[in-house]
């Protein structure tokens, strides 16, 4: 039987070095949204201002951008990050120019859950809380409460699934000359992740 202990700074170290390199934005455009067609008159029917665009309703482009170091979070079988994030709203012009609408400041509360396959540490992500508030507006004062149900619905559609989806490549496991790890189980608890796993010895 062989333990590995993964500290909970390990996890906040990691969340700093994909900060930092900016893996932690998104844009989500018209043509690569799987679900539904986003453009201006969507957002029209719920922010008047915007309207004047929903005439010929223009694509709409968003950028969602970790504002934050994600924080990590290991408490006994819990493991969480809270995301502290913008999303700005853009219309695509036929001219192929964008114009900001708006920014929205996002807060989400989210749940890991992990794996271990191939010798490598998956996760997937779970969204437990949101809350929005608007940072700025090219469109007039309007309330924020209006579109959470629309922004919600892109988050759990779009970019939760696009998170999972790089989650889903892993993270390789310290690993020894010719050894495999067996039947592994992960135990969260207070500050730190355990791994126990039987190991195969291959000469």
């Amino acid at each position: 039987m062989l333990h590995l202990a993964f500290s909970e700074y390990f996890f906040q170290t990691s969340s700093f070095a994909y900060y930092t390199a900016g893996a932690f934005s998104i844009t989500i455009a018209e043509e690569t949204c799987s679900y539904f067609n986003i453009n201006t008159d969507m957002f029209g029917s719920i922010i008047p201002e915007v309207a004047k665009y929903s005439v010929t309703p223009y694509p709409v482009m968003l950028k969602l951008t970790a504002t934050e170091i994600p924080i990590i979070s290991l408490e006994q079988d819990s493991f969480t990050a809270e995301i502290r994030g913008s999303m700005e709203v853009f219309a695509v012009l036929p001219d192929s120019a964008t114009q900001s609408l708006f920014t929205i400041n996002i807060a989400a509360n989210t749940s890991i859950a992990l794996n271990i396959f191939d010798q490598k540490l998956m996760g997937s992500l779970c969204l437990n809380r949101l809350q929005f508030s608007l940072a700025h507006s090219n469109v007039g004062f309007f309330e924020i409460s209006l579109l959470e149900n629309i922004l919600s619905y892109i988050l759990q559609t779009e970019v939760i699934p696009s998170a999972n989806a790089k989650l889903s490549k892993g993270f390789p496991l310290p690993s020894l000359a010719n050894v495999t790890l067996t039947r592994p189980h992960i135990t969260i608890v207070q500050g730190y992740m355990l791994i126990s796993t039987d190991v195969h010895y291959k000469h």
